[in-house]
């Protein structure tokens, strides 16, 4: 009866032992943010939309907005503004993962835009310069 009590709590415990393990590693890594699994390779997010005067996500919603039938951000955009039946048509959009190709150095971009000089709300008169970077990779 000993024996048998002693086998059985040894294992629970490597069951317990296992199931933490996994839930650790496993299935948490593969859930991370840019993968819907472990093989499928990058997908960009929709993360913001501007429209109407206004940047648009999933946290920020406007409260011209507050009847909006659909507001999905994410893999998939499903971006509906006002009423299901009234106003703006739906605007949905997808799109296909991809995969790098790392034998091939990526191309890094850097530009300014001059705005000129602008006035700030308490009088200082600095000037406005807008940074872009991008760097181009080569997909399959």
């Amino acid at each position: 009866m000993r024996r048998i009590l002693r086998d059985a709590i040894i294992v629970l415990m490597f069951i317990l032992v296992l199931f933490w393990s996994f839930a650790k590693v496993g299935l948490i890594q593969l859930m991370e943010i840019g993968y819907l699994t472990g093989a499928q390779g990058l997908q960009a997010e929709f993360r913001t939309l501007y429209f109407n005067g206004t940047w648009c996500s999933r946290s920020f919603k406007p409260s011209w907005a507050r009847h909006a039938a659909n507001w999905q951000f994410g893999f998939d955009l499903n971006f509906d503004s006002d009423e299901t039946d009234d106003g703006w048509p739906n605007l949905c959009a997808t799109q296909q993962p991809f995969t790098v190709d790392t034998h091939v150095e990526p191309k890094h971009y850097a530009w300014q835009v001059d705005k000129g000089v602008v006035t700030l709300d308490n009088g200082t008169r600095p000037r406005k310069v807008i940074q872009f970077e991008m760097w181009r990779y080569r997909c399959k």
